[in-house]
């Protein structure tokens, strides 16, 4: 396989010049040395990437809207204060799909980035900042159903308006400093192979880089999936002991049989998107930096595609799937037509 020496320093002094023109075979150099076929892909698998990302985010744009404008306009939504999270997450992912998805399907079909080194970094922080708030904001949801099963008395007093405000701070303060420092500093730049701007894994600091990224994945991928699985498993449990002790009379119990059956469905859909949307991402991930083996360009870009899967996911797990959603958005035509 024929290789061409790469000089890294000069890239990285064009780069911070503004000089940097990202040129068809622009993946970014492994172990000092420019390999293109490693992150070539074929003109038809770029066609193909580039439109279903523009689909995908068209769905999570309109799926992600009706759930905020069915929030903002129906009381009962608004009178439940855990939606809070679902209409920020539905922020986050409107947001990821405009401001990520959309600049990534053209540089995809295009085969560089064309927008200049500021806006790829700006593209970055958008990046790291809106995949690590929407994994954090899926654990905190998954508290809140926990404490509704666990606590149903006291769940009022337990959630309230100034704890949903506390972890929506949290998520802001944790994606900006996600973002700043793997997207807005040194080590990013525009990875033709995934597709998006990202941290460069090979950096010339890359002990920095394999601690960075270490510390980000255990931050955004290992405690939000554990917190979800923990959450899944004492909803899952309750319910098991809940049917278990339940005197009540056979209607009533039937009732609260039949809702828990949809918290805990809801619930297992929410894990499985997780582990499904998440993890080929992470592992790809930690393969490049703790083993030093790069993927296929076509299987890096799918794992790219899986996190923007997840954004437009969300609206059907955390509102369509939930009866009180669907008769909001019932309500927007007429609304639209008023």
């Amino acid at each position: 396989m024929e290789k061409e020496t790469l000089n890294h320093k000069d890239i990285v002094s064009d780069m911070e010049d503004g000089n940097a023109t990202f040129p068809e075979a622009s993946c970014r150099p492994m172990n000092g040395t420019f390999n293109s076929n490693s992150c070539q892909r074929s003109p038809f698998f770029n066609g193909l990437g580039c439109l279903a990302t523009v689909i995908i985010a068209l769905a999570s744009i309109f799926g992600n809207m009706a759930v905020i404008i069915g929030f903002f306009f129906d009381e009962t939504l608004r009178s439940q204060v855990g939606n809070r999270l679902i209409v920020y997450l539905s922020c986050t992912d409107t947001l990821t799909a405009i401001l990520v998805m959309l600049p990534s399907a053209l540089s995809v079909a295009l085969n560089y980035w064309p927008f200049g080194i500021a806006a790829c970094k700006m593209h970055a922080f958008f990046n790291y900042s809106f995949s690590c708030s929407s994994s954090a904001n899926v654990a905190f949801i998954s508290v809140d159903r926990a404490i509704a099963v666990a606590y149903p008395l006291k769940y009022q007093s337990i959630v309230t308006d100034k704890v949903i405000f506390g972890f929506m701070g949290w998520l802001i303060f944790q994606g900006s400093t996600i973002g700043t420092i793997l997207g807005l500093l040194k080590w990013s730049g525009y990875d033709n192979a995934e597709g998006v701007c990202a941290i460069d894994y090979t950096a010339n600091d890359t002990q920095a880089v394999f601690y960075l990224f270490n510390s980000a994945c255990i931050v955004c991928y290992f405690i939000p999936v554990s917190i979800i699985s923990v959450s899944t498993f004492l909803i899952i449990n309750i319910a098991y002991r809940s049917g278990k002790r339940d005197n009540q009379p056979m209607f009533v119990r039937r009732q609260k049989n039949s809702h828990m059956k949809k918290t805990i469905k809801s619930m297992i859909v929410v894990v499985a998107t997780y582990y499904i949307c998440f993890t080929p991402y992470a592992m790809s991930k930690l393969a490049k930096v703790l083993l030093r083996v790069d993927m296929p360009p076509w299987l890096n870009y799918a794992t790219t595609i899986t996190i923007f899967i997840n954004s437009a996911s969300n609206p059907f797990i955390y509102a369509i799937l939930r009866k009180d959603y669907r008769e909001a958005f019932k309500k927007i035509p007429n609304m639209i037509i008023k």
